[in-house]
């Protein structure tokens, strides 16, 4: 009997287990709340994992997603070239040959650099404009053009190219009228040595019995020696001055050239 009612008070408190009356209230969220949870959502987005988060092992956020690019703040997205690129201008290539004309004179020394301008004068180019320095060749006695700076027609653009000046014949350089001086110094030259030697000619001279000249001493041998002298060192110091004279070759504009291009032009910057 004591055993039976030992079963039936456990059944009964099995039951009351079951029933809601001790069972502990969940919290229960209100709208209010539901609508501030949706509205930081909205603002921040999704939650960014941490920079130290184990799940992709000891590696970092950034390098745990290989297809997302990212920069630090101290570095700059934008890469630059190491060498500036310089624009070119197209429309004269390497070893083209243009047709100009200098419309000034020119002057050209040796050892001295004149500037010269050139104009184009035919083609879809005409009216460009070539600068360069021009200089007496030594051995041609050609005055030569070397062009450095091109500017096309009615714009501000300046570009750096090598090119040089042709004959209409295509012959390098430009030939103009020599002046050196030599031959005004010659004449003077020949005309004191020619002196010099008339005057040591006049001079009376006798011969010894041993077969020796001597001159007569007498004061018309003196003077006669003396400008024998001089009219030599006349002649030695235009020598002199024939050989450090200046030289130098000139033309008349307009002179009709030829231009070829030996580096595309680029833009200066």
């Amino acid at each position: 009997m004591k055993l039976v009612s030992m079963l039936l008070l456990a059944s009964a408190s099995a039951q009351v287990g079951k029933t809601n009356l001790y069972r502990k209230p969940e919290p229960t969220a209100t709208p209010a709340a539901i609508n501030e949870v949706s509205t930081l959502k909205a603002a921040h987005g999704k939650p960014r994992p941490s920079e130290h988060s184990t799940g992709g092992g000891n590696l970092s956020f950034e390098y745990q997603t290989p297809l997302r690019l990212s920069f630090r703040a101290s570095e700059s997205p934008v890469v630059l070239p190491s060498t500036p690129h310089r624009l070119s201008f197209a429309r004269l290539p390497l070893g083209t040959v243009v047709d100009a004309e200098i419309l000034e004179s020119v002057i050209a020394f040796p050892e001295m650099k004149t500037p010269v301008r050139a104009t184009v004068r035919s083609g879809e180019l005409k009216g460009c404009i070539f600068l360069g320095e021009a200089s007496l060749e030594r051995n041609s006695k050609r005055i030569t053009i070397e062009f450095r700076k091109f500017r096309p027609k009615s714009k501000t653009e300046v570009y750096g190219l090598t090119a040089n000046a042709l004959d209409i014949d295509g012959v390098l350089g430009v030939e103009g009228e020599h002046h050196s001086g030599q031959t005004k110094f010659f004449a003077a030259e020949l005309l004191a040595a020619a002196a010099a030697g008339f005057a040591d000619a006049s001079i009376e001279r006798s011969t010894t019995a041993f077969g020796q000249v001597q001159d007569q001493p007498s004061l018309d041998t003196s003077s006669k020696k003396a400008l024998t002298s001089a009219l030599s060192r006349t002649a030695d110091r235009f020598a002199d001055k024939v050989r450090s004279s200046p030289e130098y070759s000139v033309f008349r504009g307009p002179v009709a050239i030829r231009i070829l291009i030996q580096e595309q032009p680029k833009l200066i910057e």
